[in-house]
């Protein structure tokens, strides 16, 4: 359909204005061409694209209307003696075939204007077959009777049908949907011309007919047809109303010919008469008059002869559509899912509806645009059919963008019950006292469900008998919050049940996630919540009080935590079942594998069947799952197509790094955050985002107030925000680092401190509390706040931008916030790696290689988009255009400023910057500052654009800016090669290293692969390398390789640098331009 509306709007563009008379005479006649669109339609409907048979006796010939123009006479076929049934089938064969043959050629002609093909070559024999199509040999016979109408209607259809049926066998119904249009839409753009049609008119009639017969040639009929009487083959009624249903329904299987025939010669003949009325009816909607005589008759032919053809060809359609379904091939629904309900709520074709939309509407001079827009949507309203929107695209899209919403549904739900009980215990937010009050909640709502277990007490630690205390002694208004997440839960219980994702309330009744001991292997069947999980564990257990007396460590401690996670896991769930559902009914899944068919691994798309009762002793597969009750249910695969599949699979696979890998990945991912999460980074980039990409104009740079607002925004949850979510804005994500990950490296500690008899590991515990405040702090908050802030302005503003165009219907809602969450995840981080289509297990690999892939792919993402065309690319030149005008700007300024009080006018300023390399000349020269403060040999540069200069650092620097983006991993791997340190510093020897020569040296010559000698130096240096930032500039400033400067600002997370003031020239860089003289 989407190529069909391209090919509209590009024909449509190329039709002039229609000239004023012709609008003042639309005016004169509307009343009168809506009379007669009435009058038609109660005998009306689409035809199957066939010459039309002529009815027993009589000859076919096409009489124009009278009307106030000169009157068009069509050219007459002369008429032709019969001279038997196969004489006439075989003419009727020859031309139907010769009618298909021209309308493809002509179509394919159409499409292949640019092409190396000879399109007037083509032309012509097109228009040499539709001659030949009308020589009176081929036209039928005037006293054929009975057997001259049947041979010709058989004759007719088997061309189109053998045409159609083919390329749904090797296309599907897109090819045969393609294969329609084109032989019904080109029959009525002749049929116009040929009846006094301008040739704009015919070619809109030919897109309006061939789109909806074409559509219509994939439905089935609802409704039996209704006889009133049945006498001399009269059709007193035709069936008003038709539903779609797929190819394989409408040429039925069966081997018996009596009930299937007649169920086919019915759905025949009131096909054949529904298309025939969408050609009597088209030129009503390109303005201009009925054929009025001898209309309803030729709707009545097609009708009866399509009857027949039914009958005659009901075994042909059985025999090809058996070839058909050797796949089990899937019958597609019609699909018209909003956003925020999943489930399908198609349309029906109404006699009304067509009324309507066949009205007459004065033609007022518009943009082509706009009026290409109006007439497509004008077709598609009088079909009521969207066959673009059941395909695997859409289904993605809906399925995607409706498991976000859920997901952050939850986490509004979570952040309002933490604001409550932060507000009941007096904190100004969720901090330290009020997290203590939500694990005392946790125990509170786990004692209600089994207060035996009490009895665990005396087993458990200091701390967590505190918090049993405290969980029997909540405060009046904690309680009322606890009470409220039991009735939630409960509520959510239920609705789980409902849909048979639990099978009993208690597993979200109180949530309890314990960790893995050892670290958790991935489960085959997590989200059933099998007896293996962590999840199930609760069930095995008789409480919270029953795990801890047995050394067991909640993995989430706090009630708003474990609700949160439980109702992510109900809601998302119910998203998969009800997609599964519509995927279905679109004809998209199938629990056969019809060829190219993948079978999709998720276990939400899956069934579950009964497989017996469990026997105790007995083990089985990871296919099967055995309910509390004993019974045992197989998972069955299901099979999707390829497009729909691959996604399915790719989006929601798990990553799956084991054995050493995963222990490597452990160490790899806790250095990178340590390095990270020290380096205050993310706190100015965030800032930075705002401040520099964002429409904040001069009263929206206040940082704190946009954090304010946009705090407001998530806890309000939005009309425009969940616009934004759905559309894939992201929202407190953290994909640089894996926090599942670190979970599993922190419980290596915990084993250590169990080993010790410790609770915990003093010092370390210290560290972790450090690092889970900041990634609180950074990815659920101050991040978070200012991105959604960010989003809401452009959002809006595109919005009031846009309005006239959205009213239009040049573009839409969604488009907009498709295009700003886009530049919002780009602009932030966050990308949304499902509607990216990215495997999570690629996205593994990724962090195991990179220091912040999330965060270097973005800015490349900023860059390459501002060269598209289009409004996306449009957005991003704004973007940047702000970028640079208000922080290029401000680094303008503030060198002004410093030149000012410095000995250097601005102009030698920059000449230094210049000279220094590395985009110095991008930064604002500090030195002023640093030499007040006692400074004397370096010069001092700091950067106001930050990360906004990586797009450019990565065209300039392409692979020591890979170098300086790797992972922990990468760097150590590139060093090991190199056997250099980041400032191409060669690393000592053992015998240098003690002589007091340090970990490197310059040297002249270069360097090569690490030696064995080198070995000790290159690991004193890697360890370094992974402390906190803050710890590498302390030992740099003490070794004297940074100055108190540098160390000071560094550590603060100011991105500074220092140039040699003599010669604006290192060390190194001598060396290297002596090292370049000596290989001369």
């Amino acid at each position: 359909m989407a190529t069909i509306l391209e090919q509209a709007q590009q024909e449509k563009s190329r039709r002039d204005i229609v000239r004023q008379a012709e609008v003042e005479k639309q005016d004169r006649q509307q009343q009168q061409l809506l009379s007669q669109a009435e009058q038609a339609l109660q005998q009306a409907g689409p035809r199957r694209p066939r010459p039309h048979a002529g009815l027993p006796g009589e000859i076919v010939t096409s009489v124009p209307t009278p009307s106030e123009e000169p009157e068009f006479v069509p050219p007459t076929i002369p008429p032709r003696q019969f001279r038997g049934f196969a004489d006439e089938f075989i003419r009727a064969l020859g031309r139907g075939s010769l009618n298909v043959g021209s309308s493809l050629l002509s179509a394919f002609a159409d499409v292949a204007q640019e092409s190396v093909f000879d399109v007037d070559r083509i032309n012509d024999l097109a228009e040499k077959a539709r001659e030949a199509s009308r020589e009176p040999k081929f036209q039928p016979a005037s006293d054929g009777k009975v057997k001259g109408f049947i041979a010709n209607a058989i004759g007719d259809a088997i061309p189109f049908m053998a045409g159609t049926i083919a390329a749904v066998l090797v296309g599907g119904p897109a090819a045969g949907f393609s294969v329609a249009y084109a032989v019904e839409g080109k029959n009525a753009y002749f049929d116009a011309l040929e009846t006094g049609a301008t040739e704009s008119q015919a070619e809109m009639e030919g897109m309006i007919v061939g789109s909806i017969n074409a559509a219509l040639e994939l439905l089935q009929v609802k409704q039996v047809v209704k006889f009133a009487k049945v006498g001399k083959g009269s059709l007193k009624e035709i069936a008003k109303s038709a539903k779609k249903k797929a190819l394989k329904q409408i040429i039925q299987q069966g081997k018996n010919l009596s009930k299937e025939a007649v169920k086919l010669a019915i759905t025949e003949g009131v096909q054949e008469s529904l298309q025939e009325t969408t050609a009597v009816l088209a030129p009503l909607i390109t303005g201009r008059e009925l054929q009025e005589k001898g209309k309803l008759r030729r709707i009545g032919q097609a009708g009866l002869g399509g009857a027949v053809a039914g009958v005659a060809l009901g075994g042909a359609g059985r025999a090809a559509v058996n070839i058909a379904t050797r796949n089990d091939t899937v019958t597609p629904a019609k699909p018209s899912p909003k956003p925020e309900d999943i489930s399908p709520t198609p349309p029906e074709v109404t006699e009304q509806v067509i009324i309507e939309q066949s009205k007459d509407k004065p033609v007022v001079p518009t943009e082509n645009n706009q009026v290409n827009r109006q007439l497509i949507e004008k077709k598609i309203a009088l079909v009521q059919v969207d066959e673009e929107s059941n395909n695997a695209v859409n289904l993605l899209d809906k399925f995607i963008g409706q498991r976000q919403l859920e997901e952050q549904r939850a986490n509004v739900n979570t952040l309002n019950k933490q604001e409550s009980i932060a507000k009941a215990v007096g904190e100004v937010r969720y901090k330290k006292q009020s997290q203590v009050m939500d694990e005392a909640v946790q125990v509170y709502i786990d004692l209600q469900n089994n207060p035996a277990q009490m009895k665990f007490f005396d087993k458990l630690t200091n701390a967590q008998k505190e918090v049993v205390t405290l969980a029997q002694n909540l405060p009046s208004d904690i309680k009322q919050i606890a009470d409220q997440i039991i009735t939630e839960n409960r509520q959510m219980g239920k609705q789980a049940q409902q849909n048979n994702i639990i099978k009993q309330a208690l597993d979200v009744y109180s949530a309890r996630i314990w960790q893995e001991e050892p670290p958790a292997r991935q489960e085959f069947l997590k989200r059933k919540f099998g007896t293996k999980t962590s999840r199930a564990r609760a069930r095995t257990l008789e409480g919270i009080l029953h795990g801890w007396s047995i050394g067991k460590k909640l993995r989430v401690k706090t009630a708003t935590g474990a609700q949160n996670a439980a109702q992510i896991q109900v809601a998302t769930t119910i998203v998969d079942r009800e997609t599964l559902k519509l995927a279905r009914k679109w004809g998209l899944i199938s629990d056969k594998q019809p060829e190219g068919w993948v079978p999709v691994e998720h276990p939400n798309f899956a069934d579950w069947r009964y497989a017996g009762e469990d026997v105790v002793g007995e083990t089985y597969g990871q296919n099967f799952f055995v309910t509390e009750n004993g019974t045992i249910l197989e998972r069955r695969r299901l099979y999707a197509t390829p497009e729909l599949g691959k996604s399915l699979n790719k989006i929601l696979a798990t990553p799956n790094l084991k054995g050493v890998l995963a222990v490597i990945d452990e160490w790899n991912t806790a250095i990178k955050q340590t390095i990270l999460y020290t380096s205050f980074f993310h706190h100015q980039a965030y800032i930075r985002s705002y401040v520099g990409g964002g429409r904040t104009g001069i009263k929206g740079l206040n940082v704190a107030q946009a954090y304010r607002d946009g705090r407001q925004a998530v806890m309000n949850f939005e009309t425009d925000l969940k616009d934004l979510v759905f559309a894939g804005l992201t929202i407190g994500r953290v994909q640089d680092i894996d926090e599942s990950v670190i979970k599993r490296f922190d419980n290596v500690w915990d084993r250590v401190a169990k080993a010790l008899g410790k609770e915990d590991v003093g010092a370390f515990q210290v560290l972790r509390n450090i690092r889970d405040k900041q990634t609180d702090f950074l990815f659920k908050r101050l991040g978070p706040y200012l991105k959604v802030q960010t989003a809401l302005l452009e959002y809006r503003h595109e919005l009031n931008k846009q309005k006239s165009r959205i009213e239009s219907g040049a573009t839409t809602r969604r488009e907009v916030a498709d295009n700003v969450a886009n530049l919002i995840n780009d602009d932030f981080g966050g990308l949304n790696l499902q509607r990216l289509g990215i495997d999570p297990r690629t996205w593994q690999i990724a962090r195991f290689l990179m220091l912040a892939p999330d965060w270097t792919i973005s800015n490349v993402r900023t860059m390459t988009k501002a060269f598209k065309a289009g409004d996306q690319g449009a957005m991003y030149r704004a973007f940047w255009g702000r970028v640079l005008g208000k922080l290029l700007g401000a680094t303008v300024l503030w060198n002004v400023i410093m030149a000012a009080l410095d000995d250097d006018n601005a102009w030698e300023r920059y000449q230094k910057a210049w000279k220094a390399g590395n985009l110095r000349w991008l930064d604002v020269d500090v030195t002023p500052i640093y030499r007040a403060l006692g400074g004397r040999e370096d010069r001092k540069y700091f950067s106001v654009l930050g990360h906004f200069r990586d797009p450019l650092k990565f065209l300039v620097h392409p692979f020591r800016s890979a170098k300086h983006k790797g992972s922990v991993l990468t760097r150590m791997s590139l060093d090991v090669a190199s056997g250099q340190d980041w400032r191409g510093r060669e690393f000592t020897s053992v015998t240098e290293l003690f002589g007091g020569e340090g970990i490197t040296k310059f040297t002249v010559g270069g360097a090569g692969v690490l030696e064995p000698t080198q070995i000790l130096s290159f690991l004193v240096y890697e360890l370094g390398g992974t402390q906190p930032i803050q710890i590498q500039n302390a030992v740099g400033f003490l070794l004297g390789e940074v100055d108190a400067f540098d160390a000071l600002t560094k550590s603060a997370g100011l991105m500074t640098g220092s140039v040699k003031e003599q010669l604006q020239e290192t060390e190194g860089r001598r060396l290297r331009s002596v090292r370049k003289k000596k290989t001369r």
